[in-house]
């Protein structure tokens, strides 16, 4: 084969191409070998990934998985109608530049979750101040300054209170129908006693 001598993106080589993507390979291994650690770039035929940053409209439904929003809770927060917030989820449009800044900063406390998904936050705890805090979760992610130190105490002690409402609604269900069944046991007991006296 003959030596290849050229520039390619900047980088000089002089070498004998041994496979077809074997010289490109040199190439992009030096243009991208300082890159950040998420590059990932082993050959031609291997797609080059770079972390992506969410888009709007998956950082609002984020936001609002997270903290246990309403779309109107979050219209409310940001200032905007249902309509153009909608409009934002389905990508029709985009926020400006204030409101871009407080998805960004409402998106910023959400913490990750280890099993991909938060349990659920029962709604009651996020619309008005309990225990020690004076305001409502709404209203302090109304803040035009967030307390960042606040709001992940607040979400954390609700998610708590949310889950121990949930094992005792489970746990009342349960006894539910363990009263229920031993009621039906004692209806049938009772219908099979009448059915024998009525044909002695």
């Amino acid at each position: 084969m003959d030596v290849i001598d050229t520039y390619v993106y900047g980088v000089e080589s002089s070498e004998r191409a041994t496979t077809p993507s074997g010289y490109m390979e040199k190439i992009f291994e030096s243009i991208f070998s300082s890159t950040s650690a998420f590059s990932s770039i082993m050959s031609l035929d291997r797609t080059v990934q770079f972390p992506i940053e969410p888009i709007v409209s998956d950082k609002i439904r984020a936001i609002i998985s997270f903290f246990g929003l309403s779309k109107s809770d979050l219209a409310r927060i940001l200032h905007v109608s249902r309509p153009s917030l909608y409009a934002w989820l389905k990508g029709q449009s985009e926020p400006g530049l204030e409101n871009m800044r407080t998805i960004q900063k409402l998106y910023s406390l959400i913490e990750p979750s280890e099993t991909g998904t938060w349990s659920p936050i029962f709604y009651g705890y996020i619309e008005k101040p309990f225990g020690a805090f004076k305001k409502s979760l709404i209203e302090a992610l109304s803040e035009p300054e967030l307390d960042e130190e606040e709001i992940r105490a607040m979400v954390k002690e609700i998610r708590q209170m949310s889950q121990k409402r949930a094992k005792r609604l489970a746990e009342s269900e349960a006894k539910s129908k363990v009263i229920l069944s031993e009621e039906s046991k004692k209806k049938i007991l009772e219908d099979n006693l009448l059915s024998i006296y009525r044909g002695a």
